[in-house]
């Protein structure tokens, strides 16, 4: 019999490819006991109900991300490739959090249930801006950014930029391959004296 947290594990890792391929509408106990391996009713073992299974993978995705955004020290590296770099782990993230996040919108009453979860926590996007935020300002504190600059335009900018060509590449045309998003949009957001 498998440990308690493989069992988690490998419902979580089950709930992801439900998600990515189905979506939220297809996230179903149902679904994902059968791509686990797992009885449904081992699912209420480690999860109250889909919303906790959604958070999971959330978590589970997350910490790639969020050790790049802790890597974020200003006055180390240039600013340019401090950005791409988070540029090019937000395209990944927000390409596997597409379908999920696309559930959660065309669904009110998930999204409502989901808000008082996470804001309540602090939890949420607003946290990955605040972050880039912080990063920018100690850039800007250390003259590495001019004294003009509106950081918190400037990550909301940053994160716009790579989250519309996820969207982009999403329905097959983007206008710039997302592996050159992030060097473009960096470039193109900064003056050239700070890349």
């Amino acid at each position: 019999m498998p440990a308690p947290a493989e069992t988690r594990q490998r419902l979580v890792a089950a709930a992801e490819e439900v998600l990515q391929r189905e979506g939220v509408v297809g996230l179903t106990t149902k679904s994902v006991a059968r791509v686990a391996g797992r009885s449904e009713g081992s699912i209420y073992n480690h999860f109250a109900d889909r919303l906790e299974l959604i958070l999971a993978v959330i978590d589970a995705r997350l910490p790639e991300f969020i050790a790049v955004l802790a890597g974020l020290v200003p006055g180390r590296r240039t600013v340019a490739e401090n950005l791409e770099r988070v540029a090019r782990s937000g395209i990944a993230f927000e390409r596997s959090m597409l379908p999920l996040v696309g559930g959660l919108a065309a669904d009110p009453v998930l999204l409502a249930r989901f808000k008082e979860v996470m804001l309540p926590a602090d939890k949420g996007p607003h946290r990955l801006h605040r972050g880039i935020t912080a990063y920018l300002q100690g850039e800007k504190a250390l003259g590495r950014l001019g004294a003009e600059t509106d950081c918190a335009a400037l990550a909301l900018l940053l994160i716009g930029g790579w989250r519309e060509a996820v969207f982009q590449e999403l329905f097959g045309r983007p206008p710039i391959a997302s592996r050159d998003a992030p060097r473009r949009i960096v470039r193109t957001l900064l003056p050239k004296e700070t890349s």
